[in-house]
């Protein structure tokens, strides 16, 4: 995961320690998302206002691996066609690159 906030990071490792303290494939960054290389990556999970969404879309386009897979919570890509999950109550986009 990537956060920029120092404190939504020590956050979030703190829930990390926690809810999952063995999971060594849950890493977290103090990086921005926009600054990240992104083409190591086969899965990306996103919940991100829909402005930024827009920005990250041509990244993902120009970065992603062929058939890494985007979810996407609470938001939408605009110029790719996704499958919508629902999961519970709550509505998540899949989209293939």
């Amino acid at each position: 995961g990537y956060e920029i906030s120092p404190v939504l990071l020590i956050l979030v490792k703190i829930k990390k320690l926690f809810l999952f303290p063995f999971n060594k494939k849950i890493d977290l960054k103090e990086e921005s998302f926009f600054k990240a290389d992104l083409s190591q990556y086969n899965v990306l999970y996103c919940c991100l206002p829909q402005d930024v969404l827009d920005i990250l879309e041509d990244k993902f386009g120009k970065e992603l691996k062929e058939n890494t897979k985007v979810f996407v919570y609470r938001g939408k890509l605009k110029n790719k066609k996704g499958r919508k999950i629902s999961v519970g109550t709550q509505e998540v986009y899949q989209y293939t690159f």
